[in-house]
C-alpha cells in the first residue's frame, strides 16, 4: 500500500489498481475459513487470560482456607481428566474440560460471596437488637416523652427492624452459599467416581446439572455472586 501511494504520484493509474487489489485482498481474507478460525482462536486466549487474570485477584482476597478448599477441588478436575483421557474421545475430554473449569469458576466466586458474607457478619445477635428495639418502642410510648424525642426513637427503632431483617437475610445466604459449596464438591466426587469407567463414555458435562442450576439462578436473580 505505502509503495502503491508513492508510486502513484508517478503514474496516477497505480492508485485505482491498488485500491482493486487490496480489497480483493482483505475480502478474500476476511471469508477466508483459516483466518477466521485464526481470529477465534486469538480471541479465545485473549478471554481465558483475561479470566486467568480476574481469578487471580479473587484468589488473593480469600483467607489461606478459602484457597486449600479450591486447591483441593481442583486436583479432583486435574484426576477427573487424567482419568478420562484413558477411556474417552478428545471431543468428549474438551467439554469434560470446559464443563469442569466452569463450574470451578462458579466455585470460587461461592468461596468469595461466603467469604464477605462471613466477613461482615454483624457483633450483635438478632436477639439483642430486637431487645433495644422493643426498649426504645417502650419509651416512645411514654406519656410524658417529648414529641420530637418520640419521633425520634420510634425512628431509631424502624432502622433497628431494618437491620434485623438484613441480618436475617445474610444468614439465609450464608445458608445457600454453603449448600451450593457443598453440591458442588458432591458433583466433583461423583464424576471423579464415574471418570475411570469404561462402560460410561458419555460427556461428565452431561451430568454436571449443577452447572444450570446455577447459571439458572443468576441469570434469573443475580444471586452468584461476582
Amino acid at each position: 500500500v505505502a509503495a502503491a501511494v508513492i508510486f502513484g504520484f508517478v503514474e496516477p493509474a497505480v492508485w485505482p489498481l491498488a485500491l482493486g487489489a487490496e480489497t480483493l485482498w482483505l475480502f478474500t481474507l476476511a471469508t477466508n475459513r483459516r483466518f477466521q478460525r485464526l481470529v477465534d482462536g486469538e480471541r479465545l486466549v485473549d478471554a481465558r487470560r483475561e479470566t486467568e487474570v480476574a481469578r487471580g485477584e479473587l484468589l488473593m482476597r480469600l483467607p489461606q482456607a478459602a484457597r486449600a478448599r479450591l486447591a483441593e477441588q481442583e486436583a479432583k478436575r486435574d484426576r477427573i481428566l487424567a482419568l478420562r483421557r484413558d477411556v474417552a474421545e478428545t471431543s468428549l475430554i474438551d467439554a469434560d474440560g470446559d464443563a469442569l473449569r466452569r463450574l470451578l469458576w462458579l466455585y470460587l466466586k461461592l468461596l468469595v460471596a461466603r467469604n464477605h458474607l462471613g466477613s461482615e457478619r454483624s457483633e450483635d445477635s438478632p436477639h439483642e437488637i430486637t431487645a433495644r428495639m422493643t426498649m426504645l418502642v417502650r419509651e416512645s410510648e411514654a406519656p410524658d416523652v417529648d414529641p420530637a424525642v418520640r419521633d425520634s426513637k420510634r425512628a431509631t427503632a424502624d432502622l433497628l427492624r431494618q437491620r434485623v431483617k438484613a441480618i436475617e437475610r445474610r444468614g439465609r445466604a450464608l445458608a445457600q452459599t454453603d449448600s451450593d459449596l457443598a453440591r458442588i464438591e458432591a458433583q466433583l466426587d461423583l464424576a471423579l467416581e464415574n471418570a475411570g469407567l469404561r462402560e460410561s463414555p458419555q460427556s461428565i458435562s452431561t451430568d454436571l446439572d449443577v452447572l444450570s442450576d446455577l447459571y439458572g439462578r443468576e441469570l434469573a436473580g443475580g444471586d452468584v455472586f461476582g
